[in-house]
């Protein structure tokens, strides 16, 4: 290819470097749909987690349309109950803010606000 030994043995390096990273790149991409286990067409969905401390949480698990609340740590995973498959919406929170100061808090009201106050001053 070249005259000179050293940038052919160079070349070479090159060239066997790029087909070995595009076979890397292209196993890696492609493998996963080949791959036929048992596990892999289950479907397993982590709905949310919550930390408890840095190293254990709660998990909430939907496997195959049961819903499942597992506590998780570095040493252990344990279920610790089956949760109903409806989430409840329907909860019922009081209202925070009365109504009549509701139209108040909006961004609007407050820049009008602070521009009365400034234009006071």
């Amino acid at each position: 290819m070249f005259e000179d030994p050293l940038l052919n043995a160079f070349a070479t390096l090159v060239i066997t470097v790029g087909v070995v990273a595009l076979l890397l790149f292209m196993v890696k991409k492609y493998s996963p749909k080949f791959t036929n286990t048992s596990f892999s067409n289950k479907q397993i969905r982590i709905e949310s987690k919550q930390a408890l401390s840095s190293k254990s949480f709660l998990y909430v698990i939907n496997v195959e349309g049961k819903r499942i609340l597992v506590g998780a740590n570095d040493n252990s995973i344990s279920r610790i109950s089956e949760l109903d498959n409806e989430i409840k919406s329907d909860i019922n929170t009081p209202d925070i803010v009365p109504d009549e100061i509701k139209d108040d808090l909006s961004f609007s009201n407050f820049l009008k606000q602070s521009f009365n106050k400034n234009k006071q001053k």
